[in-house]
């Protein structure tokens, strides 16, 4: 098979090369996120009019001259298949298994809206691979090596906790992200369980950010619960209905009249906040703040 090579270039000593290749030749192994047919639809028709615009990010395949490995570019590929393209225009680039990966990552990071579920899952997953390749960012290993590097005084801080940015700055750097989004959205992704995870992809419970971080705070065993409940009553599979879960399973399935006083005024503070916008939430915060409200419960005193 002949590649038509257009142009070479290099990247942090990676080379780069863009060619035509054929479509057929081109393998998905192991993708994080299936494609959306809605972005299909829309590349379609923008391909059809325009041309593809950005090459193919692909890898060859270990021994295997004439197959490639998709690494950042699905949504582009499936529209070049169902429009019938033969051949396609692709980057080849050589890396290592997980820097392919982190560029799979990135690009969803990077150029699609993604719910707060797919968003804390491909997080989770750059946070895994950036800590691989660059084991001294780890929590705990970092503050070690550092406590270390000034305890010894040394000018020389390339390997050291002060030479490679931790992942949260450097996720928030590259991908323009809000450091404390980054941090809640990886806490969510540990927080949640597998079975829970599973049961939520691909659900508007994915979409709902406010009930996600609610259920992510109970134990497995109440997720669960939660998750079944929500399925088999109609009016809870909207949001805020991971709240309405958690009143009757608190509660025991009695009704609200029939719990102690202080859990229902929790839940009625519960659903308030669940209901607020972001301003009122800051506001709120802040009252608490500035009135020392928060020290008072911390010292269990009667707020006066």
């Amino acid at each position: 098979m002949i590649f038509f090579v257009f142009k070479t270039s290099s990247r942090k000593g990676k080379t780069m090369i863009v060619q035509e290749i054929t479509v057929e030749n081109i393998v998905e192994i192991d993708r994080l996120r299936e494609v959306d047919r809605d972005i299909v639809e829309g590349l379609v028709t923008s391909i059809q009019a325009n041309g593809l615009q950005q090459p193919i990010q692909v890898r060859q395949q270990p021994l295997a001259k004439d197959r490639f490995i998709l690494i950042s570019g699905a949504h582009r590929l499936a529209a070049c298949r169902k429009i019938g393209m033969e051949s396609v225009p692709c980057v080849v680039t050589e890396c290592s298994d997980l820097e392919a990966r982190l560029m799979e990552v990135d690009e969803n990071l990077i150029r699609y809206e993604l719910t707060p579920f797919d968003r804390s899952t491909f997080l989770a997953e750059r946070k895994k691979i950036y800590e691989k390749m660059y084991p001294q960012t780890k929590a705990g290993v970092a503050g070690a090596i550092a406590k270390h590097h000034r305890s010894e005084k040394t000018d020389n801080t390339d390997s050291s906790a002060n030479g490679i940015m931790s992942f949260a700055e450097s996720t928030a750097e590259k991908l323009n992200l809000n450091r404390r989004t980054i941090e809640r959205s990886i806490r969510l992704h540990r927080d949640l369980s597998p079975e829970s995870k599973a049961a939520i992809a691909g659900t508007w419970l994915a979409r709902s950010g406010k009930d996600l971080e609610m259920l992510s705070r109970q134990e497995p065993e109440i997720q669960a619960k939660v998750l079944n409940l929500m399925a088999s009553v109609t009016h809870m599979e909207k949001p805020g209905g991971v709240a309405l879960a958690l009143n009757r399973i608190i509660g025991k399935g009695e009704p609200v009249s029939a719990m102690a006083d202080a859990d229902k005024r929790f839940w009625a503070l519960m659903r308030l906040w669940g209901e607020a916008p972001v301003t009122a939430r800051n506001k709120f915060i802040s009252y608490l703040n500035e009135n020392n409200l928060l020290d008072h419960l911390k010292g269990e005193k009667e707020v006066p």
